[in-house]
C-alpha cells in the first residue's frame, strides 16, 4: 500500500486475509472508497475497512489498475490509516501480554 502511495498508482487493491477480503479503491496513491467483507458477513467500509485490513499483517494482495470506483467514503490519508492500524496491533499485543493465560485442559474428577 506504502508502494502505490509512493507510485501514486490508482486501480483497486484486493486483500484477502483470515479475517475476510477487502476492496480498496485507489486514486492517485490515496485510498478513496474501501470495503472489508467479514467472514461473518458484516461489512466495514470506509475509514475502518483500510484499518482493519490491515490489521491483521497478514494475506494474499492483488493490485488491477483501470478499476472504477464509486463515491469516496474514506476521509483520512494511507498515511494516517496505517498508523491507526499499527497502534491498534500494538494495543492487542500490549493487553495480551496483560491477560491471565486460559487454560483449556478439562479438569479430571
Amino acid at each position: 500500500s506504502q508502494t502505490l502511495a509512493l507510485a501514486r498508482r490508482s486501480g483497486l487493491l484486493v486483500i484477502h486475509n483470515p479475517n475476510g477480503k477487502a476492496l480498496l479503491y485507489f486514486r492517485s496513491g490515496e485510498v478513496v472508497q474501501a470495503e472489508f467483507l467479514l467472514n461473518d458477513g458484516n461489512i466495514l467500509i470506509g475509514n475502518e475497512a483500510v484499518i482493519a485490513a490491515f490489521h491483521q499483517g497478514e494475506g494474499h494482495f492483488a493490485f488491477r489498475s483501470k478499476c472504477d470506483h464509486h463515491e469516496s467514503n474514506v476521509n483520512l490519508q494511507l498515511s494516517e490509516l496505517l498508523l491507526e492500524a499499527a497502534r491498534r496491533i500494538d494495543e492487542n499485543v500490549r493487553i495480551s501480554k496483560r491477560m491471565p493465560a486460559v487454560n483449556t485442559a478439562e479438569n479430571s474428577d
